[in-house]
């Protein structure tokens, strides 16, 4: 009976621990992959579009209906980090309440995880708007250099999480139950 109490608890932490890697690994990629893109026309500019411009050679006329698509993606993305941040606040609160094995969190965690997989199909959608809006080749190169930033990185991620637990279960003999 003992054995059972910790087992949520420990589920708890685990699940809480690589939610939380996974989402800092997330967020520190994002961050070096956005200044790699854009290192060189942010010190030039303050147009967020720049890096695009420059890398697809994208002309003028086409830059305007990707300003179009792109203002009028912003509020919808927007909402998504604004939902993203209240659900972790409230995540936050019910950790600080400090009783791990309360069902709210795993509630609270999975909807997360929803308003996150919004958000990372909106802005799919986004992409391919934009990537329609540019010339067949340009387009495909830009779908393929967003999916590796938006999915392509998530998926790394979770490659390396699940090579490192399967190879701490079998050091610790828990393979062997496979």
């Amino acid at each position: 009976m003992k054995g059972m109490a910790r087992r949520p608890l420990w589920q708890a932490w685990l699940l809480l621990s690589v939610t939380a890697a996974v989402g800092s690994v997330l967020f520190v990629g994002a961050w070096h992959a956005g200044g790699r893109l854009g290192a060189e026309w942010s010190a030039q500019s303050t147009d967020d579009l720049a890096w695009l411009q420059h890398r697809f050679h994208i002309v003028p006329e086409r830059m305007q209906k990707i300003r179009a698509l792109h203002d009028a993606y912003l509020p919808r993305c927007a909402e998504y980090c604004q939902e993203i941040a209240a659900a972790k606040g409230r995540l936050e609160g019910l950790l600080a309440a400090g009783d791990l094995a309360d069902p709210a969190i795993e509630a609270a965690l999975a909807e997360i995880g929803r308003w996150r997989a919004k958000c990372q199909a909106g802005m799919l959608r986004h992409f391919q708007e934009v990537a329609d809006a540019l010339p067949p080749e340009q387009g495909a190169a830009y779908l393929m250099e967003m999916e590796r930033l938006t999915i392509g990185s998530h998926e790394a991620i979770e490659q390396r999480m699940s090579t490192s637990l399967t190879e701490d279960s079998a050091a610790h003999g828990h393979g062997a139950h496979h």
